[in-house]
């Protein structure tokens, strides 16, 4: 999972531009190692790795190796086809996920995932900010955020 949020790696995608996988929450990029390669909108964070693990791609699947690295390439991957068959493969997955209430309006203060999150609703084209700008208005107690640029 993605370090600053969790989001599901597995629901992201590989960068064409980078060979990356990229997060679909805040697009921060992860190479092979999990090394983050690209921070979109965080320019101060280094260093952030996540555990990596072995993956092979079989049947249309990605299938990950939770054991031991040396082991994986000679493990076989179950086919999940009947032989000589031509079946397509779908699958539906449905996510309950309980959220509490402070989660919730964190998420939507943190206004550097739009571009990467809702790119098939209202954020559809837009830019990936450089940098999300913080003001407080100490007199009123008001905290504000700005794109640089946003539309």
């Amino acid at each position: 999972s993605c370090a600053p949020r969790a989001c599901p790696l597995s629901l992201g995608r590989v960068s064409e531009e980078t060979g990356c996988v990229q997060c679909p929450y805040h697009g921060w990029e992860y190479d092979k190692s999990g090394t983050v390669k690209k921070m979109p909108s965080t320019p101060f964070a280094r260093n952030v790795k996540v555990e990596n693990l072995v993956v092979r791609e079989a049947d249309g699947l990605i299938w990950a190796w939770p054991g031991e690295p040396s082991r994986a390439e000679s493990t076989p991957i179950p086919s999940l086809l009947p032989e000589g068959s031509n079946f397509e493969k779908h699958a539906q997955i449905q996510l309950d996920v309980p959220v509490e209430h402070g989660l919730l309006m964190e998420n939507l203060l943190d206004l550097s995932h739009a571009p990467f999150t809702h790119t098939s609703t209202f954020a559809k084209g837009w830019p990936i900010p450089d940098s999300v700008k913080f003001h407080l208005d100490s007199g009123m107690g008001i905290v504000s955020g700005a794109w640089d640029p946003y539309p």
